[in-house]
């Protein structure tokens, strides 16, 4: 008997050809472009495919056909292979409970597709599959592995308050617009080299574990409010619009940004939360002991890390967030003082000396290399090293330039020894003073911690000393002053 000569990838069709072709009715394109045959292919179909869930033969496999408006209802619990297959009219799913394992892989959908409220049992592969009209998937449950990879949604995909139960592939994605609100990821989310073309929604999601943007495209606006990242998240390489608006407002403890350009449409909301003293993710599993992080901390660069750092603080001056900007800055100093690489390129304590921006324009060429060398790894430095220079010195007492306060404090408790002393001398007539105690303790104390002020025309020794230990201090408030002046009027 002659067969269908339908072949792909060993699969031959068992099908007899309609007449005047070779191919049989689910498989000849011309046979389904009649409207008067598209009932018949319909009906054949729901046969064949309720047919095999009564004998439960596994798996149910239809391979490269052509099907006009499908709706199917109710538990099928076997495995069905839905590959390569054209569906055209509107696909409605959502009635239907897959038990088994499901391939849509390379299928294409003409019109709407709806999966909404829809239980997903076992795995679930749409790989390379394209999505002509609305894909709805919300409100649905994927209880083992998902594959979207390679998928192309030409218009709107909805999955919102979904639950994927297993690892999730959309790797290499292109979505006109995407919906995943209100979703729990329960493990591994995998968007890398994805590209969202229109407006993309990722708020109030959960997501247990590690989550992969890397080297991903987001073209229109962003929304990730409110969502929890509960295990690292790596934004790496990732590229931004800078014309679009792009919300964070969450738990950003675990979240990496490395040799990710952040623009000022950016935006961290009120609710963002870093680690302890803004110190990010990059930085803080440098001295994590946990296990799982091991393979990931040693590809570091500390150069990475301080670019990162660098990106945020100027992302958050644009926003006249200073004080966070200022953290940001400290963070880095931090990092320059405490830890160097171990490989080819060591950061010395001297290098302090060197203005940051010459520092992140030199680290900035080396990354531009191959960056996965497990050879180098980021050390803490010695005790010694850490806390024995000038670097250390500048932290407690002006952090890094970004306090006025700390060093004013010390300007005032220099003051305020200096007039107990000059009040105490005067009242126990150790010196000849035309004033009463106090008023001459004020005097003497504010004439010696000011600059170029002195007490009755004369300056002593111990005015020297007092000048020569303020002035540094005043000099440092100074810096942290200007430092917020510019800030506020450089953009």
């Amino acid at each position: 008997m002659i067969s269908c000569d339908y072949n792909r990838l060993g699969y031959t069709c068992p099908e007899i050809p309609v007449e005047k072709s070779n191919k049989c009715m689910f498989h000849d394109e011309m046979y389904i472009h009649n409207s008067k045959n598209r009932k018949i292919v319909q009906n054949r179909f729901y046969r064949k495919f309720n047919n095999m869930i009564d004998s439960k033969k596994n798996p149910l496999e239809c391979v490269g056909y052509i099907l006009q408006d499908v709706k199917l209802v109710g538990n099928i619990p076997i495995d069905v292979n839905f590959i390569d297959i054209t569906f055209k009219g509107e696909s409605d799913f959502k009635k239907s409970v897959f038990e088994g394992r499901v391939d849509f892989e390379e299928c294409v959908f003409e019109e709407k597709m709806h999966f909404e409220s829809h239980t997903f049992v076992g795995d679930v592969n749409f790989k390379k599959s394209t999505f002509k009209g609305i894909a709805y998937f919300w409100n649905s449950t994927f209880g083992e592995e998902v594959n979207f990879e390679e998928c192309v949604f030409k218009k709107e995909a909805y999955f919102w308050n979904s639950t994927f139960g297993g690892l999730s592939y959309f790797k290499r994605c292109v979505f006109k617009g995407v919906n995943f609100s209100g979703s729990t990821f329960v493990k591994k989310g995998e968007f890398s080299q994805s590209v969202f073309e229109e407006e993309v929604n990722f708020s109030q999601i959960i997501f247990e574990k590690e989550v992969n943007f890397e080297r991903s495209k987001f073209k229109g606006d962003t929304d990730f409010k409110g969502t929890d990242f509960q295990r690292i998240v790596s934004f790496h390489r990732v590229t931004f619009d800078e014309e679009r608006e792009i919300l964070f407002d969450g738990n950003l403890s675990k979240i990496s940004f490395l040799n990710t350009t952040i623009p000022n449409k950016v935006k961290f909301g009120p609710n963002t939360k870093w680690n302890d003293d803004y110190k990010i993710f990059d930085e803080w599993v440098i001295d994590s002991t946990e296990e799982e992080y091991y393979d990931y901390k040693n590809k570091l660069f500390l150069g990475d890390i301080l670019l990162e750092y660098n990106n945020l603080r100027e992302n958050y001056e644009y926003h006249f967030k200073y004080q966070e900007a200022g953290k940001f800055f400290i963070r880095s100093s931090e990092m320059l003082r405490q830890y160097e690489e171990r490989g080819k390129v060591k950061l010395e304590t001297s290098k302090f000396r060197i203005t940051l921006k010459k520092f992140l324009s030199k680290i900035k060429r080396r990354n531009e290399k191959n960056l996965d060398n497990d050879g180098e790894t980021i050390l803490k430095k010695k005790w010694r090293k850490r806390n024995l220079n000038f670097s250390r010195i500048y932290k407690l007492i002006g952090d890094y330039g970004e306090s006025y306060l700390k060093p004013l404090g010390i300007v005032g408790g220099v003051f305020v020894v200096g007039w107990a002393y000059f009040t105490i001398i005067c009242d126990w007539n150790l010196i000849i003073c035309s004033d009463d105690p106090i008023s001459y303790g004020v005097k003497r104390a504010l004439a010696a911690t000011t600059p170029y002020l002195s007490f009755d025309g004369t300056i002593e020794p111990l005015d020297y000393i007092i000048k020569a230990t303020t002035l540094p201090f005043v000099g440092i408030s100074f810096i942290a002053l200007k430092r917020r002046f510019e800030r506020k009027y450089r953009h």
